[in-house]
């Protein structure tokens, strides 16, 4: 038996219209089951996992703390193709992001973001399944 892909990223939210809201308009997903405690959404292109919007009182979200550098990570790394340009797209819908972090030449790297609940997300450019001598890291 072997797995064949992640298929739905489960996220915790405190108000599912509110989410699903900012899901649909700034990550451009779909939704394609809403109830009052859940939301099912793809993403436009119908490539990757779902995200699973669960409404929780819980205050945890998700993401960690390096322990040697106190960088906060995400446990979610998003692929776009142009960094720069969707960290600007971002940035101009008062979306909360880091640094870009340039990592390998030719400006491959990353830069994190929340979602309105203070959920983490990464994101790079660095291509899925890239291998080391293509990314020069």
């Amino acid at each position: 038996m072997t797995i064949q892909q992640i298929a739905t990223i489960e996220i915790p939210v405190i108000d599912i219209p509110r989410a699903v809201s900012w899901y649909e308009q700034i990550l451009e997903m779909i939704v394609l089951h809403q109830s009052e405690e859940a939301a099912m959404l793809t993403f436009t292109h119908g490539e990757g996992p779902s995200f699973y919007l669960v409404k929780t009182k819980h205050e945890k979200r998700i993401y960690f703390m390096n322990s040697f550098t106190g960088v906060r990570h995400s446990m979610i790394d998003l692929f776009v193709k142009d960094l720069k340009n969707f960290h600007q797209y971002l940035s101009e819908h008062e979306v909360t992001v880091s640094d870009i972090q340039i990592l390998a030449d030719p400006d491959l790297g990353g830069f994190s973001f929340e979602d309105v609940d203070g959920n983490v997300f990464g994101v790079t450019n660095i291509k899925p399944h890239q291998t080391k001598k293509e990314t020069s890291l």
